[in-house]
C-alpha cells in the first residue's frame, strides 16, 4: 500500500489573512490539489489535481523508498498586493487565483518497479503509475515428492 510520507502544511491561510488582504482568502482553502491513489494487480496509480500547471512546473523525483511529488509556479508573486500591470499594459482589479506550491512525499512498496515509473499531466491531472513488479508464476509443474 502507498503511504503518504509528507505534505507541506504551508497551504493552510493565517486567521489574520483576511484582515491584512480581504478578500484574496476565499479561495485559499481550495489551493491544496486533491489526490487519488489507485491500486490493481499490476501497478499503483497517484492521480493529483493539477490545474493551472505546465509540465515545466511538475518535479517527481525518486530517492530510495520514496517518491516525491512536486507542482511549484514560476510566476512572480505579487508581493505588496497591489494592482499591478503585466507585460500586456493589463492590470487586475480583482485576483482571486492563488497560486499555492504542493509537495507530497509517498513510500513506495518493495514490489513496485522503480525502473518503470512514468508520468503525464493531461487535463490537470498529474498521473504517476508505478508498476509493480512481474512475479514469475510456475507453471503447473508436475512433480513428485519423497517421503523421508
Amino acid at each position: 500500500m502507498l503511504q503518504i510520507q509528507n505534505r507541506n502544511q504551508n497551504w493552510l491561510p493565517s486567521i489574520f489573512d483576511e484582515f491584512f488582504f480581504g478578500d484574496k482568502l476565499q479561495s485559499n482553502f481550495a489551493a491544496v490539489p486533491m489526490t487519488n491513489i489507485i491500486e490493481n494487480d499490476k501497478q499503483f496509480q497517484i492521480q493529483v489535481q493539477a490545474s493551472g500547471f505546465a509540465k515545466e512546473e511538475a518535479s517527481i523525483s525518486l530517492s530510495g523508498d520514496r517518491i516525491e511529488i512536486s507542482l511549484l509556479h514560476k510566476e512572480e508573486n505579487n508581493k505588496d498586493n497591489t494592482p499591478s500591470k503585466d507585460s500586456n499594459g493589463e492590470r487586475y482589479i480583482r485576483h482571486e487565483f492563488i497560486s499555492r506550491n504542493y509537495k507530497q512525499s509517498y513510500v513506495i512498496p518493495e514490489d513496485v518497479d522503480r525502473e518503470k515509473i512514468t508520468a503525464s499531466l493531461e487535463n490537470g491531472i498529474l498521473n504517476v503509475t508505478l508498476p509493480k513488479l512481474e512475479l514469475k508464476q510456475e507453471e503447473n509443474l508436475v512433480r513428485q515428492i519423497s517421503i523421508c
